[in-house]
């Protein structure tokens, strides 16, 4: 479950760390299964405008099923970075090199919700509840075989 209201207000103004973004089907599933996830950061003016698209990579197990062995999972969160590993190989590697707002590319008729920030890494500069998402079911473009 999600905070409707943070720091920044509403989602995803306040921003979403998801460690893992990952479907609970076998590899069968189009999309992928168990054999895969993602790593993705949200962040956004207010909804639909969500830039997690730009802060968004895969991971494809080379083995098959993730759930057939422990791992480890790693997040590294900076004032310059987010980084997310899998057994200590890199899946996403976001850098706060630009503020949130221009490295979105909203649209100058949003509000933006960080104007006031000096530090870039805006909304990603406070506490957070770290996700690690199986997906089980659900009729959006998430599951493109329904």
């Amino acid at each position: 479950m999600l905070p409707t209201h943070n720091a920044y207000g509403q989602w995803p103004a306040s921003g979403e760390i998801d460690i893992v973004e990952s479907r609970g089907n076998d590899a069968s599933c189009a999309a992928g299964g168990r054999n895969k996830f993602g790593s993705t950061l949200h962040w956004g003016p207010g909804y639909p405008a969500d830039a997690w698209d730009k802060a968004h990579a895969e991971y494809t197990s080379e083995t098959g099923d993730l759930s057939d062995d422990f791992h480890i999972y790693g997040l590294d969160w900076t004032e310059e970075h987010i980084i997310t590993t899998i057994d200590g190989k890199t899946v996403l590697d976001f850098q706060f090199d630009d503020d949130m707002f221009t490295k979105g590319g909203f649209d100058k008729a949003y509000n933006n919700p960080w104007q006031y920030e000096t530090d870039k890494s805006a909304p990603f500069n406070q506490e957070f509840y770290l996700i690690f998402n199986v997906a089980v079911g659900g009729a959006s473009d998430y599951w493109p075989d329904g």
